[in-house]
């Protein structure tokens, strides 16, 4: 059997990172994305701790007035 071998250029990091030696990413991507990350779970906790909250309160109009006071000027960006 014979054996050929061919060598591709290309770009070292991307080859490191796709044989999971690496990172692909620099440290502010990384940091970045881990920030977006935690900006979700937080998102998703204060969410959860809203919809807890509202669940406890019996009265629907009462729970609607409450919903409109937690909810009332909130300027979250998706």
């Amino acid at each position: 059997m014979k054996r050929v071998e061919i060598t591709m250029q290309t770009d070292s990091v991307v080859v490191e990172a796709l044989l999971g030696q690496a990172d692909a990413l620099d440290a502010y991507a990384m940091e970045s994305q881990q920030a977006a990350a935690k900006a979700k779970t937080l998102a998703n906790e204060r969410e959860s701790i809203l919809q807890r909250t509202l669940n406890d309160i019996g009265d629907p109009e009462a729970r609607a007035a409450a919903l409109a006071k937690m909810t009332c000027c909130d300027k979250e960006t998706s």
